[in-house]
């Protein structure tokens, strides 16, 4: 059994003074009130980021912003043509080490290259490795996610390797349909972009838009032809698993997100590539007002600035300006949640998995009452995190 002391903890919801936390076997073993601590550390669950495509953190700032999606997948495209495998697993590598150093923990993350597969039992992190199948021809769609289930499940230690849908506008139902199916099987989570971008919204909505030409010429038999009423009706015609990641919904009406907080559903924003293509702003307040899962994504450096997921977060407190408890867990408690229902995930709690990070307090803290403090030093562009546990080891 290991064990340290600390001059505070964020278990996920709030902060206490002096703590010692002890850890054994991969599981957080007891969290008990000591003596006052005077090491200035703050130790919290590790940050979870369960939006990511980490296959392309070699494209960093090389892709154009303020474009439509197709102009920018036409970009991505000629970019990568002459990659080889080799060049998104060395993509996948440096994301993770990226990751790891500024304290994440847990990552989902979604590539249609195998290329995280490879990499379940060697990352530094949490990582569920899943493969992105993308068809809109039915036909070709099943074949592909034959092919997948062939090599699938594999067994990880303490990650998963699983399967993910692109978008509607990109998948077949049928398509859809049997990765949804297959996560509930499995009992692994279920992801897909949903609602990007207006125009994405306006092929649901509308048949309409700047999408419509686009699969029209990809694949003329397409499913939106006539208006379905918006992207979340979409999920309704899966048969979803427990665990949901939604990611972006920039476009989602307020209607649909009532629903998602109905059905459980996380939802995922990723603020800076939400500014990198010029997506509408989502709409934060029905989000609350509902009870949304929210969570914070960092999507990939070929559509944001950073893998940090502090950066993300002042980037969206920049527009609303949460207290730093509730910012701090929608990168550790409600993420967690989203992935493991149980609750042993993205808390420092008995029983729960030992993945934490330790932070260092500035010089000039005064952390004394710990709820009239000014925690927002957690968000500054300086703050460093200190070392990094995953599964109970040391990574950092």
């Amino acid at each position: 059994m290991s064990s340290a002391q600390f001059s505070w903890i964020f278990d996920g919801t709030s902060f206490k003074r002096d703590v010692e936390l002890s850890w054994s076997a991969g599981k957080i073993t007891s969290i008990q009130s000591v003596a006052p601590v005077d090491n200035a550390l703050l130790v919290m669950p590790g940050l979870i980021n369960l939006h990511a495509h980490l296959e392309l953190t070699k494209l960093r700032g090389l892709l154009p912003q303020n474009v439509s999606f197709p102009a920018w997948v036409s970009v991505l495209k000629s970019l990568t043509q002459a990659w080889q495998q080799e060049d998104y697993e060395e993509s996948v590598r440096l994301g993770l080490a990226e990751m790891l150093a500024t304290g994440t923990t847990t990552v989902l993350d979604v590539g249609n290259r195998k290329a995280n597969w490879h990499q379940v039992e060697t990352s530094p992190l949490r990582l569920y490795a899943m493969l992105e199948l993308i068809a809109l021809d039915p036909a070709i769609g099943l074949e592909r996610f034959n092919n997948a289930c062939q090599e699938l499940p594999l067994p990880a230690s303490f990650g998963c390797r699983g399967l993910s849908a692109h978008a509607p506008f990109s998948c077949a139902p049928e398509l859809m349909n049997a990765i949804a199916k297959f996560c509930k099987q499995h009992e692994q989570p279920f992801t897909m972009h949903l609602s990007e971008s207006q125009g994405e919204q306006d092929l649901y909505a509308f048949a309409g838009g700047e999408y419509r030409p686009w699969i029209d010429a990809v694949y003329a038999a397409h499913s939106f032809k006539e208006p379905i009423g918006g992207g979340s009706q979409v999920l309704r015609w899966l048969d979803l698993p427990a665990a949901n990641v939604i990611v972006h919904g920039n476009a989602l009406h307020t209607g649909e997100l009532a629903w998602l907080a109905e059905q459980g559903l996380g939802l995922v924003h990723c603020p800076q590539s939400a500014r990198w293509f010029g997506h509408p702003d989502l709409n934060v307040q029905a989000c609350v007002e509902h009870g949304v899962k929210l969570c914070i994504g960092t999507d990939s450096l070929a559509s944001a600035d950073s893998l940090s997921l502090w950066d993300q977060l002042r980037e969206f407190r920049g527009k609303h300006p949460f207290a730093v408890e509730s910012l701090l867990a929608m990168v550790t408690r409600v993420p967690g949640e989203v992935l493991d229902p149980l609750g042993f995930l993205g808390v420092l709690r008995k029983k729960a998995r030992a993945d934490f990070i330790v932070l260092q307090a500035p010089a000039d803290f005064d952390g004394s009452n710990v709820e009239d403090s000014n925690w927002s030093w957690i968000l500054a562009p300086e703050t460093r995190v200190q070392d990094v546990f995953v599964n109970g080891t040391r990574r950092k």
